[in-house]
């Protein structure tokens, strides 16, 4: 789909991060919603400003993964509201993804 999109993929992997102890299915749902939330909120952009960057670092004994795209980004009165049930900018939507994906990384100790 990113592809198609034309969206270009950054990957930035730390080599020193190894495999992880988690829940492998948890963490999969959390990063696919997240990438399509990218997807879907770069679909206004310009063709050539598509981006999205996956990134993860080692910190402490910790893993942080950032998932950033190049979309028009968010208003900061909305922000704060977006990880909590029921609240989404997209029209027709239930606005369940985000907080979701926040309760999945809590269970994983993020």
């Amino acid at each position: 789909e990113l592809k198609s999109a034309s969206i270009r993929t950054v990957l930035e992997l730390n080599e020193h991060v190894g495999s992880l102890q988690t829940d492998c299915v948890y963490l999969k749902q959390v990063v696919l919603n997240l990438i399509q939330n990218a997807l879907e909120t770069m679909s206004g952009c310009d063709l050539g400003e598509r981006q999205l960057t996956i990134r993860t670092q080692l910190l402490d004994n910790d893993v942080r993964v950032s998932i950033a795209d190049t979309g028009p980004g968010l208003d900061p009165a909305i922000a704060k509201r977006l990880l909590v049930h029921f609240q989404t900018t997209k029209p027709g939507r239930l606005g369940l993804g985000l907080a979701i994906c926040r309760n999945l990384i809590e269970a994983l100790g993020g």
